[in-house]
């Protein structure tokens, strides 16, 4: 990785999942600021249900590729922006040197309400509603972690179509919890994590964000 990995300003986004992570690191991007997007790189959301609809992962070789490219053409005396994550993002790893950076940032959390979470994740991954048995094998694979009696339940609101139910059931059950273990086990930041209250998706509310991370981090 470039020398300018070791004197960047890393600015970790932390959210649960459907707190819209990328959509705020889009926002900043449009407003001029140097956004690293880990997840758009590694053609990937970070989860069991995370491959891009219709896309193949680059190779491991192509991503630290992609992610030298970008941070060749960072200034660093400017923040950079990027979400927090595991190493693994799917079948890629974020370079160790970077990971460590992340993990050793100044970090923000953004709490938005599950509601809110589960009808912004609905239209995130729509194209999985209308492939029920993908979505079925897909999660067959949480089962050593949940059990069998969890699974014929979302297997029961797939086959139902109760797609609000199934997305609230796994945020709360798989995806927060092995989220926030996640987020522990990584966060060596000598800085406590900021919150930050976003009530909605709106144009308002994500503006809101986008303009106090500015004015924070700079």
């Amino acid at each position: 990785m470039p020398q300018c990995q070791t004197a960047i300003k890393v600015c970790n986004k932390r959210g649960l999942g459907g707190s819209g992570k990328t959509y705020i690191l889009q926002q900043l991007r449009d407003r001029g600021e140097q956004v690293i997007d880990l997840e758009g790189l590694a053609k990937h959301h970070g989860s069991v249900l995370g491959l891009w609809y219709k896309e193949e992962q680059p190779s491991q070789k192509l991503y630290e590729s992609l992610l030298r490219r970008d941070l060749a053409s960072f200034c660093p005396d400017r923040p950079v922006w990027l979400e927090s994550e595991s190493r693994s993002i799917g079948c890629v790893e974020i370079p160790s040197k970077l990971f460590e950076k992340m993990c050793r940032a100044e970090r923000f959390k953004v709490n938005v309400p599950l509601d809110e979470r589960v009808k912004y994740s609905l239209v995130m991954y729509s194209h999985w509603i209308h492939e029920p048995g993908a979505i079925k094998l897909t999660l067959s694979k949480l089962a050593k972690y949940h059990g069998l009696q969890k699974m014929n339940l979302w297997m029961e609101m797939i086959e139902k179509h109760k797609w609000e139910d199934l997305v609230r059931e796994l945020f709360i059950n798989h995806y927060d919890p092995a989220y926030t273990n996640s987020q522990m086990r990584n966060n060596r930041s000598s800085k406590p994590t900021e919150e930050i209250d976003m009530p909605d998706f709106s144009e308002k509310s994500v503006s809101n964000v986008v303009d106090h991370l500015i004015r924070s981090y700079h």
